[in-house]
């Protein structure tokens, strides 16, 4: 296991921290397909466990860094708009 990952624990707001934090470091240095995955595996998680709608918004915002990334710009409007269509509706899970 990770030795980083060790040291966040079962504390689950950590654990989407690194989870944040490790998607956004594979953006950049090129990962896309991980950043993919891991990102992917966090909404799944947020949507399912009713997370802080703050942490959702990260993750879906970075779903359209991740769709810049891989040069895919009509991908990257689209979740731009379905993040702020979620982020206008309160009554949104």
């Amino acid at each position: 296991m990770d030795p980083l990952l060790t040291r966040v624990g079962d504390d689950p707001a950590l654990r989407v921290s690194f989870d944040l934090y490790c998607a956004k470091l594979a953006i950049q240095s090129g990962h896309t397909a991980e950043a993919g995955r891991v990102l992917t595996a966090l909404s799944a998680q947020l949507l399912a466990s009713d997370g802080p709608r703050e942490f959702r918004g990260h993750a879906e915002t970075m779903q359209s860094e991740l769709a810049l990334a891989e040069r895919d710009p009509a991908r990257a409007i689209g979740q731009v708009a379905e993040v702020r269509a979620w982020i206008a509706d309160p009554s949104a899970p």
